[in-house]
């Protein structure tokens, strides 16, 4: 992915998509809004690869930039005229903190179990 291969690309597209859509989907709850903001996202990704670090995850790093643009379409989208509104928005935005942080830990134990030893 690194060096742009597309192939490589097509197949991390294909194997993360409906993950990322299901994820944005949460935030958006409108199918239309969440597939292009898994567009948005992916196109994001390419052409931020040239300054990623191949050590980390790219699966992380991807769902960190449809994370942002998910806040980005709430703020613009929401208008917060009560405190119970705001108060949603909080609440909302700490579960979907929660359950990144939980995506995060998972991928860096699926990491860690990789490089044990076979038995």
């Amino acid at each position: 992915i690194k060096n742009k291969d597309e192939s490589a690309l097509q197949e991390f597209f294909f194997s993360i998509q409906p993950q990322l859509f299901y994820f944005l989907f949460r935030f958006t709850s409108n199918k239309e809004i969440a597939e292009d903001l898994t567009q948005e996202a992916f196109v994001k990704f390419w052409f931020a690869i040239d300054h990623l670090d191949p050590v980390k995850s790219y699966k992380a790093y991807l769902f960190k930039i449809a994370r942002n643009l998910a806040l980005n379409q709430i703020t613009r989208n929401t208008s917060l005229d009560s405190y119970d509104e705001e108060n949603n928005l909080v609440h909302l935005s700490k579960s979907i903190d929660g359950e990144i942080d939980n995506f995060f830990f998972m991928d860096d134990f699926q990491k860690a179990l990789n490089t044990l030893p076979e038995r």
